[in-house]
């Protein structure tokens, strides 16, 4: 289907409640998201209804997507997501039957009139499939209370203490063109684990960061993150 972007004067966010047609529970193994018009489409977040309840909000102000958990963010440069399916480890996102999937989408100021058609593509284990460790999706470093005033460069912090041993299979550092540099990891006080550090940010390139090995977070450590503004001259991509 081809929606008509509703961004004018201000930000659009639209959110698509999409039935998936499962009738019976399925894994995820892969997707990835298909910008229909990249010009327009500042970013795609994605989360699981598993009641099937939700209706699209084409509003333009539906800024906190409806659903029970997240499935996918994408923003420029960014690609498939593939699980592991090996004998030795698969993982996968498990989506009940006759759940919706949620897609909001950010259409910019200035994109009235213009012509999307984004989609979601999705690759399911096989039903006889067995083994598979379940992945969550979750923002947990976020910090809403930043004043990037003129001239200045400031560093915004973001900490999240998890109950109790995780793993990471994968990252997904987000700023705005203020940002130069970004970095993340966890630490007890007295050990550090490096997870992620970007020196130039770029905007346009962006996405998930996946490790070779999944990286343990023992109970007791923080995760953190820790990000650089530039609003000043001196940083080229300040609009």
């Amino acid at each position: 289907p081809t929606f008509t972007s509703n961004g004018g004067a201000n930000n659009a966010y639209n959110c698509f409640a999409l039935p998936t047609g499962l009738t019976q529970d399925r894994i995820i193994r892969a997707f990835e998201v298909i910008p229909g018009n990249p010009a327009i489409v500042h970013h795609v977040v994605i989360k699981v209804d598993s009641t099937g309840t939700v209706s699209s909000d084409l509003s333009g102000g539906c800024f906190s997507e409806p659903g029970d958990y997240d499935l996918d963010v994408w923003a420029p440069g960014g690609a498939p997501t593939v699980f592991p399916s090996s004998p030795q480890l698969k993982m996968g996102i498990k989506i009940k039957a006759g759940a919706k999937l949620v897609m909001q989408i950010h259409y910019p100021p200035g994109t009235a009139g213009q012509l999307d058609s984004t989609q979601i593509r999705i690759y399911f284990y096989p039903t006889t499939a067995t083994g598979i460790r379940n992945v969550n999706v979750d923002t947990k470093l976020q910090n809403w209370s930043m004043f990037i005033f003129a001239n200045t460069t400031p560093t915004y912090n973001a900490n999240w203490v998890p109950s109790g041993d995780i793993s990471i299979f994968g990252t997904f550092p987000h700023s705005h063109l203020l940002c130069t540099t970004m970095t993340n990891w966890a630490d007890n006080g007295t050990n550090t684990i490096p997870l992620i550090k970007i020196n130039k940010w770029d905007f346009d390139w962006q996405g998930f960061y996946f490790y070779n090995k999944m990286v343990k977070i023992p109970a007791g450590y923080t995760v953190r993150g820790s990000h650089l503004f530039d609003n000043t001259t001196n940083n080229p991509n300040n609009p």
